[in-house]
């Protein structure tokens, strides 16, 4: 994964959805809203960030309709110098998330999407996520990381953890 400057790249999970919409249900998955709770969330989590990120943010969504509105919670909070809703990104696997953010030419990114391709990407970024966390879950709903992204000598990728948090600690 080829980065050609230092990049803080943050990967959001989408907050919680309301499963009465939905394939089950007759619905669409992609056009499932989110829950009150996934609202309270998205407000909590776009405070707590604000706090942390005090730079303009890029922002990419999956075009699914509970991460853009997830997305719109941190457009209303963080300071954004630019959204976009791609379709790569809707349940989107490492290789397409590695991808996306090859390609962006963009310092301060806040990508935000689905599991099981977020949270395989925080342990392709940090191999040994699982054994510094306390949680089962490396991200739930409304999980952040961020990372800071430079590349080393002889191409090889370089990352540090700067933080993550999830709305069940901040609650």
């Amino acid at each position: 994964m080829a980065i050609s400057a230092t990049k803080t790249l943050i990967l959001m999970r989408h907050a919680k959805s309301d499963w009465h919409i939905g394939p089950g249900s007759g619905g669409r998955d992609i056009d499932r809203p989110l829950n009150a709770r996934g609202v309270a969330d998205s407000a909590l989590m776009a405070s707590w960030l604000a706090e942390q990120h005090t730079s303009s943010i890029h922002i990419l969504s999956s075009p699914a309709k509970r991460a853009q509105q997830t997305a719109d919670a941190m457009r209303k909070t963080l300071k954004v110098s630019g959204f976009e809703s791609q379709a790569s990104l809707y349940l989107a696997e490492l290789t397409e998330l590695r991808r996306v953010v090859r390609e962006a030419e963009i310092t301060n990114l806040l990508l935000i999407g689905h599991n099981p391709g977020l949270e395989e990407f925080v342990e392709f970024l940090s191999p040994d996520i699982r054994i510094n966390t306390e949680f089962g879950k490396i991200m739930p709903t409304c999980a952040v990381y961020a990372f800071e992204l430079s590349q080393a000598g002889g191409g090889k990728l370089s990352t540090r953890l700067l933080f993550h948090q999830r709305p069940k600690l901040l609650r």
